[in-house]
């Protein structure tokens, strides 16, 4: 192919591009009202029989039979807006906690759960200590971006005159799973906006190892995220990484049977 193109380019330099012809097709395929995708037609329409996530494929996989699949979400929002875990807890059998500092986020985080059993709300910030501290967030407290960091808001373009500093209280994360009588998770999720590691630093993970443990690199300096990387590895933890995030997961024991 690459001979091909290179022919093209030099005796037939007046025709499109192959890119143009690309973007040709997919616009009279829109306008005929399809869209164009490599999934199989054997999966299209077939909802039941895909995954919407990585984070779903694994939490099946993970899954213990017979119990629900346990979870603590830090940095929750809203629970909706880029938040895989939604529809995983939506399809049920899940007990877990979610947290959220900013109180407008909040409200609509337990509205959008409403009907949805075992579910534990906590209006409060994860720190490696518990206490009060000061928290960026937007004037009206709803702000995807809101962090500890300042400049997290400011470097996403919202003015300084918009960003609010507000006092909220912390616990950590042995706090916030003692208080809504969890042992353990199998699944801990934490979007931190650049917070993640120093709360990942601040876990006993003797005591607290849970199978699945995502985590935001974005906001991440490269020394946090090589930190982070290096002391998950110390526990047995290997990782897949994502475009904005690394999933940290225990080696997952599969049981073998062998016939006689």
């Amino acid at each position: 192919m690459a001979a091909l193109r290179s022919i093209r380019r030099r005796f037939l330099p007046f025709l499109p591009k192959s890119t143009t012809y690309k973007r040709w097709r997919t616009r009279i395929a829109h306008q005929l009202g399809y869209v164009r995708t490599h999934t199989p037609w054997g999966l299209v329409d077939r909802d039941e029989l895909n995954f919407d996530s990585l984070l779903g494929a694994l939490v099946e996989a993970y899954r213990c039979p017979g119990r629900p699949f346990r979870f603590m979400q830090i940095g929750a929002y809203d629970g909706v807006v880029s938040d895989h875990l939604h529809q995983i807890v939506r399809n049920g059998s899940c007990h877990g906690v979610f947290v959220e500092p900013q109180t407008t986020a909040f409200a609509r985080l337990r509205e959008n759960y409403r009907d949805v059993p075992g579910l534990t709300f906590m209006n409060v910030a994860i720190d490696h200590v518990s206490g009060q501290r000061d928290f960026y967030t937007t004037n009206n407290e709803n702000s995807v971006l809101a962090s500890f960091d300042k400049s997290n808001l400011l470097k996403h373009g919202i003015a300084d005159v918009d960003i609010v500093s507000k006092s909220v209280s912390c616990m950590t994360v042995t706090e916030v799973l003692a208080a809504v009588h969890l042992e353990s998770v199998d699944l801990l999720q934490i979007d931190a906006e650049g917070h993640d590691w120093a709360i990942i630093e601040s876990i006993d993970l003797e005591s607290l190892r849970p199978s699945i443990l995502r985590f935001e690199i974005a906001h991440l300096s490269r020394a946090d995220r090589e930190n982070c990387i290096a002391h998950l590895s110390r526990f047995g933890y290997r990782f897949l990484v994502e475009k904005m995030d690394i999933v940290a997961l225990q080696p997952l024991v599969v049981e073998k049977r062998f016939a006689a």
